[in-house]
């Protein structure tokens, strides 16, 4: 199996309800940076939780 480059995520925690949003890492990301977004239930300010990768692997037939 071959592996393909990982996907990059970040989870964002609204610090008023707690709501959580998964998004594609940006350049300057960093557990605990608020980021300038808004939470989408309440307007309330968000933080990064947590940074993780996602590594795919391909299949390869075999004979």
């Amino acid at each position: 199996m071959m592996l393909i480059n990982p996907e990059i995520k970040v989870q964002l925690i609204c610090k008023e309800c707690g709501f959580k949003e998964i998004r594609d890492f940006r350049e300057g990301d960093y557990i605990s940076k608020e980021p300038d977004e808004k939470c989408e239930k309440c307007g309330g300010e968000k933080y990064i939780d947590i940074i993780y990768s996602i590594v795919k692997q391909e299949k390869t037939r075999q004979s």
